[in-house]
């Protein structure tokens, strides 16, 4: 990691990402016998293995109302597979979920990831998307995430992440992103944010540093030193949303934007927030 010494602390230094997929779709078989047997068994193998892949990827998994169940299940997803959420279970977290390394989809129906309010948990971000997979969180809370550097809520470390709909409260971060940080791809859709922080850093709600797409969207009461919502330091596009109360120590009370990539906003409205440049 390349770091910048920059505003009186430390900032990462963006290069070109390339993004490599690989997909092993061969399979050998040695099968000793006459063609006609192995064109046989290879046909029976081709759709047994066919099958399962497909069963893999379309399964759902029922979590329950347990957080060590929860992390489990994460540890031991399929990739492309669903885990659904108890519908409104909270799920107390005293420390981190582990981190999500494979294409996975998190449905929930009010369920919310909250880190303990009891006692002195440690810093932790609620969610880690690692690099290079693809996952899809739906309807799901995130409540009181406290991250030492990235993202309260949700750290995507050079992942693809889609949020659709939820509520981001109360989450915390020592640098960057309150409720999320975001170094992929990240497309927010139908989400609240409120009383998010990053103090005396960057992006109270959301630190975007590659691309992401956020609409439909409401920021309100979230705090930093530069974005009091929204830090915006690469691509970013905004649409159909609302910004009101949001503050800034500095620059931008509702949505500050660095000079890298280009920042699009479009059918916004920005209410009441407030900076000592660029409420």
């Amino acid at each position: 990691m390349v770091q910048i010494k920059f505003r009186g602390t430390y900032m990462r230094a963006k290069f070109p990402k390339t993004v490599i997929t690989a997909t092993a779709t061969g399979l050998a078989v040695a099968v000793a016998g006459p063609l006609a047997a192995q064109a046989a068994v290879s046909s029976t193998v081709s759709s047994t293995v066919s099958s399962t892949v497909s069963s893999k990827v379309s399964s759902t998994v029922s979590v329950p109302c347990s957080a060590t169940t929860l992390a489990t299940d994460i540890t031991g997803a399929a990739s492309g597979e669903t885990l659904q959420l108890a519908p409104g279970c909270t799920y107390v977290l005293t420390s981190a979920l582990p981190s999500i390394s494979t294409d996975l989809t998190l449905r929930g129906y009010s369920s919310t990831l909250e880190r303990s309010l009891t006692g002195s948990p440690p810093d932790f971000s609620l969610l880690e998307v690692t690099s290079g997979v693809s996952v899809t969180i739906s309807g799901v809370n995130f409540r009181n995430g406290d991250a030492a550097i990235y993202g309260g809520g949700i750290y995507n470390d050079g992942g693809s992440v889609t949020v659709d709909g939820g509520t981001f409260y109360g989450n915390t971060t020592g640098e960057y992103g309150g409720a999320i940080y975001n170094e992929g791809a990240l497309s927010v859709t139908g989400s609240t944010f409120t009383d998010n922080t990053a103090p005396g850093y960057y992006g109270g709600a959301i630190y975007n540093d590659y691309d992401a797409t956020i609409s439909r969207s409401t920021f309100t009461d979230n705090s930093a030193e530069y974005g009091g919502a929204v830090d915006s330091e690469y691509n970013t596009v905004l649409a159909s949303s609302v910004f009101s109360r949001n503050s800034a120590t500095e620059y931008g009370g509702g949505l500050y934007v660095d000079d890298d990539g280009v920042t699009t906003v479009s059918t916004s409205s920005f209410r009441s927030n407030t900076a000592e440049y660029g409420g």
